[in-house]
């Protein structure tokens, strides 16, 4: 049997899950640079980045910042995770010989651990932990569907 060819939004499926591994990467980032935000305030009392943005009519403080890119980043996580379900079901539907194989369990285990990482908002490390983890079974499931001659 020829290699064969497997489209998400006409684009080939490798592609697709790879621009997912770069925005689990940027999603990573976002929370990163939260945490680091979140440090720089803890043991100061006055929020220098609140004041100045205050002088310039907008007070936001490091806090609301950070925040706003861990919602950011829950976004990312999201979205991969809706993409994956698309793969998912696409694969069960038009290639189920491809879905009993272990693609079906990296795929599976890639939605739980995201789902994980969307509940563990209140602990920054363990959703860092949660995505890389999603990161490199994504890369799995990669290298498995180009072993199964899906083409890219």
């Amino acid at each position: 049997m020829g290699p064969i060819m497997l489209f998400i939004k006409r684009k080939p499926v490798i592609k697709v899950l790879m621009k997912e591994v770069h925005r689990l990467f940027i999603a990573s980032a976002k929370i990163r640079s939260a945490r680091n935000m979140i440090e720089r305030i803890k043991g100061r009392k006055l929020d220098s980045v609140l004041i100045v943005t205050a002088l310039a009519g907008i007070p936001v403080s490091l806090k609301d910042l950070a925040s706003m890119n861990i919602n950011a980043a829950m976004k990312d996580i999201e979205k991969t995770k809706a993409m994956l379900e698309k793969v998912r079901k696409r694969i069960e539907k038009d290639y189920p010989h491809l879905y009993i194989s272990r693609v079906r369990l990296l795929l599976e285990d890639i939605i739980t651990v995201l789902e994980k990482a969307a509940n563990s908002k209140d602990n920054i490390d363990l959703m860092l932990e949660l995505i890389d983890e999603a990161s490199f079974i994504l890369r799995d499931l990669i290298s498995e569907l180009a072993n199964s001659r899906i083409l890219v």
